[in-house]
């Protein structure tokens, strides 16, 4: 969670100090989370053993949560970090 954190803390200076809009850097991870969703995506089989749907399933509902996460975590180090001057 932290390193996390730290990493969204860093996009929010970053994004600051060079004068760019609030959401570019956040939509550059965000595509590149969305692309990684797909990709588990049509991963996802509905044939084989159970142990190897419900572990292409899960990997897939995991990247999707973590798109929610990285939401919650860009308004949260936004918040944070918007009183910094750089």
């Amino acid at each position: 969670l932290i390193p996390f954190f730290l990493l969204s803390s860093i996009l929010a200076v970053l994004g600051r100090g060079l004068d760019l809009p609030p959401f570019s850097l956040f939509l550059v991870v965000l595509s590149t989370t969305d692309v990684m969703t797909l990709n588990f995506f049509f991963l996802v089989r509905d044939s084989g053993s159970w142990l190897e749907i419900g572990t292409t399933i899960s990997h897939f509902v995991i990247a999707s949560a973590f798109i929610v996460f990285q939401i919650l975590l860009f308004t949260a180090s936004f918040a944070l970090v918007g009183g910094v001057l750089v």
